[in-house]
């Protein structure tokens, strides 16, 4: 896998990386905090984000209100 740059989490600042794991048979890619997220974050209690394109995935987690 190439390597991509992610923003870091929106709501405590962390680093994030891309896991993958399979699911129902299929190769996923997760997006993930790196090692966690601060203690209170919203973003720790939420679903992780997760996609089979990679790309999209990318594209979806560095998306931020203020670029559309």
């Amino acid at each position: 896998m190439a390597d991509y740059e992610l923003k870091t989490c929106p709501f405590c600042g962390c680093n994030m990386k891309i896991e993958t794991a399979t699911i129902d048979y299929i190769e996923t890619f997760l997006i993930v905090a790196d090692p966690q997220h601060k203690c209170g974050c919203m973003m720790g209690a939420m679903a992780t984000p997760r996609s089979k394109d990679v790309d999209k995935l990318v594209e979806f987690w560095n998306r931020r209100a203020d670029n559309g």
